[in-house]
């Protein structure tokens, strides 16, 4: 996403009429990434093999994490977050 933090929050607030906590833009991929993006590449199996730990697809790819801190399921970027709407409200019930 091109931009400053604030410049990306301001345009995501205004186009999109996001209202949740965002974390700062951050490199997912190559030795710059940040721990979060570490994390998630490590413990996700579909981008981790034993041939190695592959870079995450584009934006918009989506993780669930469950109350442990455990990845549960990724979601490659086109795919749409409603569909998987069922799978975050069984886990918070």
């Amino acid at each position: 996403e091109p931009g400053t933090n604030q410049e990306i929050s301001m345009t995501v607030t205004n186009m999109y009429k996001v209202r949740f906590p965002m974390f700062a833009r951050m490199d997912f991929n190559g030795k710059g990434s940040s721990e979060v993006a570490k994390f998630l590449r490590i413990n996700t199996a579909y981008l981790n093999d034993r041939s190695g730990v592959y870079t995450v697809p584009w934006n918009f790819a989506k993780w669930i994490i469950d109350e442990e801190g455990k990845v549960v399921h990724f979601h490659k970027p086109p795919e749409n977050p409603m569909s998987f709407k069922k799978e975050i409200v069984a886990m918070l019930s």
